[in-house]
């Protein structure tokens, strides 16, 4: 089975945050706007805690070499090969994610707050493709990151829709620039930025007059609508990214109203809960074969 998994930090009264997860087989025929919340950690944000569930490797005791020469060297290399990757416990949220869920093949689509590429990396290791936009400053290639850090610079400032892509060493992460409004990062196991990796998307012309915007502009000249030809890359993670926004809007429009007096808890482990268990419900029966009249709307 290939599925899609949308994985996303959010944070939740009492210093909490959740990992938000938006998927669905891409074989269902279903509709891909639902938003379902299937699985979820929480998160105490302090030095002294982490994501509830997380265990991450200890490190083992080192032990003398018994051999020399060929089979000293052979054991080095071996155990080169077989250490893990290591990932502090926000990134360890994603595999921890990813394992509750079937055994599957998972493409996940993650946001900056978790990026890093050795999490792509790992994933892979784990049979998943996996694609996140990043920050200058979190292992993207420092050719990117100096592009980043001079965009809007009218003698560095790249033209509009140019990508620039650089693989790593081993070949299985993309590091890509794109820039849109402005000079976009991505770190994809999942897409190469190659020139036939692309779809077109009706755009508007953008208001901000920002350095940065002004390849854009330029672009659109007195057009306030245009077809362009953008990367799959930047086309995948909006969309896919959009759809947990959906299932967000969906649960903060439609929860359960009832006022609280007996403690912040009933809001975590209560409504929380309930409003879930409403939110999947009504998508279960509007996209899924109901006995009923399907209902539009749950209010």
């Amino acid at each position: 089975m290939s599925a899609w998994l949308v994985i996303r930090g959010n944070v939740v009264p009492k210093q909490r945050s959740r990992a938000s997860q938006d998927q669905w087989d891409s074989r269902s025929g279903l509709s891909p706007d639902r938003a379902f919340f299937l699985r979820w950690l929480w998160h105490i944000i302090d030095a002294t805690y982490g994501p509830v569930g997380i265990e991450l490797p200890q490190k083992k005791p080192s032990t003398r070499s018994q051999g020399r020469g060929a089979s000293k060297a052979a054991g080095k290399e071996l155990a080169r090969q077989e250490k893990p990757i290591a990932l502090n416990p926000t990134q360890g949220v994603v595999i921890a994610l990813a394992n509750l869920l079937p055994k599957a093949t998972y493409r996940i689509f993650i946001d900056k707050l978790f990026s890093s590429s050795g999490l792509l990396h790992s994933l892979r290791d784990h049979g998943h493709g996996a694609t996140d936009t990043a920050r200058k400053n979190n292992s993207i290639y420092k050719e990117l990151a100096e592009d980043k850090g001079s965009d809007g610079k009218v003698k560095r400032s790249h033209e509009f829709s140019k990508v620039k892509a650089i693989p790593t060493t081993n070949n299985k992460v993309n590091h890509i620039a794109w820039k849109d409004n402005k000079l976009v990062l991505f770190m994809t196991a999942m897409f190469t930025g190659a020139d036939n990796e692309r779809v077109e998307r009706q755009k508007r012309k953008p208001s901000s007059r920002k350095p940065e915007a002004k390849p854009i502009r330029q672009f659109f000249g007195d057009e306030a609508i245009k077809i362009v030809q953008i990367p799959t890359v930047a086309a995948a993670y909006n969309e896919e990214m959009n759809h947990v926004d959906r299932g967000d809007q969906l649960r903060s429009c439609y929860k359960y109203r009832h006022p609280l007096r007996r403690g912040a808890w009933q809001a975590l482990c209560w409504t929380f809960l309930l409003d879930v268990a409403l939110v999947n419900s009504y998508l279960l029966q509007r996209y899924g074969q109901p006995r009923w009249k399907r209902y539009t709307n749950h209010r």
